[in-house]
């Protein structure tokens, strides 16, 4: 991977309109990134950076269906969020425990977001999906490091039965062929992938 570089969102856009011509299965995470953790006091670390990116998806005419907003920065993504009420915006947290990840799902439901984004299998429970479910928020999962000792079939197992909706894996055709094999529809649990260099 050296000599390839990343994409620019506005480049990702057109990929994710290609492909979504192609297949109607297709969808994206966007991280907004920012200060991590950063409280939400109502003031923006760069106002710039929702405004590019309100102006990059309504050019490439970026469906709700096909792209949702995750950051870890409160300010940025409620602001994503008023700024396209239409899109889903899922905080992320590292929460440890289910007590810490409690604490970021009752946020998010102050914060008028769609749901919280958590390090897969971290204080990730039935009774937290429960929670989300009920307030009609979302419960996503992802893991940080390829290779990753939790990004395999049972884990995966753990966060179905938990009640999770998205995982992101770093193994997406491994994820695919677990997803059909237990005959699961789309829309029970999708799942997102990351490159890593």
């Amino acid at each position: 991977w050296a000599d390839e570089r990343v994409p620019l969102f506005r480049e990702a856009l057109q990929e994710l309109r290609i492909a979504r011509a192609k297949c109607d299965d297709v969808h994206i995470f966007a991280e907004l990134k920012g200060p991590e953790g950063a409280p939400f006091d109502g003031s923006l670390p760069d106002a710039r950076v929702p405004a590019a990116a309100e102006a990059a998806v309504s050019k490439e005419h970026i469906s709700p269906a096909d792209l949702t907003w995750i950051s870890f920065n409160r300010p940025l993504l409620v602001e994503m969020k008023r700024r396209m009420p239409e899109h889903p915006a899922l905080l992320i947290s590292h929460a440890k425990d289910e007590d810490a990840a409690f604490e970021v799902a009752r946020e998010c439901v102050r914060l008028g977001l769609d749901g919280i984004d958590l390090p897969l299998g971290t204080g990730v429970t039935r009774k937290l999906a429960s929670y989300l479910r009920e307030e009609g928020k979302q419960l996503a999962v992802w893991v940080n490091r390829a290779p990753a000792a939790n990004d395999c079939e049972a884990s995966w197992d753990l966060m179905l039965a938990a009640g999770v909706q998205t995982i992101t894996t770093n193994l997406p055709i491994r994820f695919m062929d677990w997803h059909k094999a237990r005959s699961l529809q789309p829309s029970d649990v999708v799942c997102g992938s990351e490159r890593v260099n």
